[in-house]
């Protein structure tokens, strides 16, 4: 859309100009929940800092393990019952390749034989842009309006008459994901099968207003 603002001998045109593209996420997440109860609170915490550092040693691109610990305490028959304690743990994995969660699967998998206090959850996964994807799509797509707000200074200049230069411009970046059903298959390890998410295309879209000077 386009406004004409015309101030004496010069003229203001107010316009926005969009562009946008698809791009395939590139980093697979995966999102998962530990849970960890025992009698005493320095057991709960023990047990949790060793699952930690066997995550660690897994080498793969994760954040979180921050815990929480409290009394693990229930109602029954409206009575408040204290068993213990309970400690908490929350994880997200960022893979490049889907088939790398089964060495986090099998790995969890392993922890709760090996601690039988512990219960491991997978919250969800998704495909997601990695920083440095978004950042570059988005410097693409602002490179890409400047060339756009070009030719249509030199088309709004021909149409009026005077010479236009851009006075001001701001953008706004909108990400639009696909909502239509995901698709799965199964992974062919043998020793861990899970659910793999196919990458499904963003639609990346930049948007700039903007305000031509004419004169």
């Amino acid at each position: 859309m386009n406004f004409l603002i015309i101030s004496l001998d010069t003229t203001y045109v107010d316009a926005i100009i969009n562009v946008h593209s698809n791009v395939m996420p590139d980093v697979y997440t995966i999102y998962v929940s530990i849970v960890v109860k025992d009698k005493k609170e320095k057991d709960v915490i023990n047990t949790l800092g060793k699952i930690d550092r066997s995550i660690r040693n897994l080498n793969v691109d994760y954040v979180g393990g921050n815990y929480n610990l409290s009394k693990n305490c229930y109602y029954d028959e409206n009575k408040q019952i204290c068993e213990g304690f309970i400690g908490y743990s929350y994880y997200k994995f960022n893979l490049k390749e889907v088939e790398n969660q089964v060495n986090i699967l099998e790995t969890f998998s392993s922890l709760k034989k090996e601690f039988k206090n512990m219960y491991f959850q997978i919250e969800g996964s998704d495909w997601i842009l990695s920083k440095h994807l978004r950042d570059r799509i988005e410097d693409s797509l602002k490179i890409s309006i400047i060339d756009r707000i070009n030719n249509f200074s030199e088309q709004i200049s021909k149409k009026i008459n005077k010479k236009c230069i851009l006075k001001t411009i701001s953008y706004k970046q909108n990400y639009y994901f696909p909502y239509y059903e995901r698709k799965y298959e199964a992974l062919k390890e043998e020793a861990f099968t899970a659910p793999s998410p196919k990458s499904e295309e963003i639609t990346i879209s930049v948007e700039a207003n903007i305000k031509l000077a004419c004169f």
